[in-house]
């Protein structure tokens, strides 16, 4: 057995609350490994700010995990009067 294996019939030895406690170590991890790689491609001047300067239509493709909530966002589907602000916009009106 790999150690890939090994860990995943550990996790489904887990109770709920420790997956909820790996599950935010994990999204704290992955979140600092994109970090280290953005400030790397800053660093190396893959990413210099060119697009952003451009006198012309830029396309950018950003990815993000399919659990980060960044706001505002439209739903899939929804119309642009549909936007969602996130908590911290609705604690503040």
């Amino acid at each position: 057995m790999n150690i890939l294996e090994q860990i995943q019939s550990k996790i489904y030895e887990l109770t709920k609350e420790e997956r909820a406690r790996l599950r935010e170590w994990f999204d704290e991890f992955d979140g600092d490994s994109w970090d280290k790689d953005l400030d790397e491609y800053v660093k190396n001047k893959k990413l210099d700010g060119e697009a952003l300067k451009a006198k012309q239509t830029v396309f950018m493709d950003f990815v993000t995990a399919r659990y980060e909530k960044v706001f505002p966002m439209v739903p899939a589907g929804a119309a642009i009067n549909e936007m969602i602000f996130g908590e911290e916009k609705k604690k503040e009106e």
